[in-house]
C-alpha cells in the first residue's frame, strides 16, 4: 500500500513533524510504502477559481504554474493520503488549505464520471497547542471536503497540548498504532 503524508507544518522539527515521523515509521512497519511531502517549502498558491480546470481548456490540470503540478501524481498514486497539520486558529495551516483547494481540478462536476478523487482514502494527523476540541471545526470541514469530492474519510489522530519531546519519546505510540491500524485496514 502506498501512503503519502502531506505535512503542512512550517516547522521541519516541530510537533507535527515529530508525529508524522513516528506515523511513517509505524505505517512502514505494517508494510506500507510511506512518504512525506513537506508542503510549506513548496510554492503552492491557493485556487483562484478561474474555472479553467473545469473547461475543455485544461482538463484535470490547473492553470497556476507552481509546485502543485509535481504533487498531483503523488496524490493520485497513493492508496491513502494523510493531511498532517498543526491547528492554527481552529483551522489548518494556510499551505495545507492552499493544497486542498488546488485538488479541485481533479474533479469536474458537470461531467459525470470524471472525478479522480472518488474513492481516494484520506485521513488527518493533527497537533495543537490547546485541547482537542479546537480541531473539531477543521475535522468537520475535512469530512465535508471528503464527502463533496467522493473521498473516503478514514479517520484522524489528534495530539492536544502537543509537545515535541513527548511525541518523540513514544508517549503516543499506542494511539499512533491504533490510528495506523484503522486507516491502513480500510485501504
Amino acid at each position: 500500500m502506498r501512503v503519502t503524508v502531506f505535512n503542512g507544518s512550517p516547522r521541519r522539527n516541530g510537533n507535527t513533524s515529530a508525529l508524522t515521523s513516528s506515523l511513517l515509521e509505524t505505517m512502514a512497519g505494517r508494510g506500507a510504502e510511506a512518504e512525506e511531502v513537506m508542503l510549506f517549502v513548496k510554492n503552492i498558491l491557493g485556487c483562484n477559481n478561474c474555472g479553467r480546470c473545469q473547461s475543455e481548456d485544461l482538463p484535470s490540470r490547473c492553470s497556476i504554474p507552481d509546485d502543485m503540478s509535481c504533487l498531483y501524481p503523488k496524490f493520485l498514486d497513493s492508496d491513502l493520503v494523510v493531511f498532517a497539520t498543526p491547528i492554527y486558529m481552529w483551522n489548518f495551516t494556510p499551505c495545507t488549505l492552499a493544497f486542498m483547494t488546488r485538488l479541485h481540478c481533479l474533479c469536474r462536476h458537470g461531467e459525470p464520471g470524471f472525478n479522480l478523487m472518488k474513492g481516494k482514502k484520506a485521513a488527518l494527523a493533527l497537533t495543537m497547542g490547546d485541547e482537542a476540541s479546537v480541531a473539531s471545526a477543521a475535522i468537520a470541514g475535512f469530512r465535508e471536503f471528503c464527502a463533496y469530492f467522493g473521498m473516503e474519510y478514514a479517520g484522524h489522530i489528534s495530539v492536544p497540548f502537543a509537545d515535541r519531546e513527548k511525541i518523540a519519546s513514544g508517549e503516543y505510540l499506542e494511539e499512533e498504532a491504533a490510528f495506523a491500524g484503522r486507516v491502513l485496514s480500510q485501504s
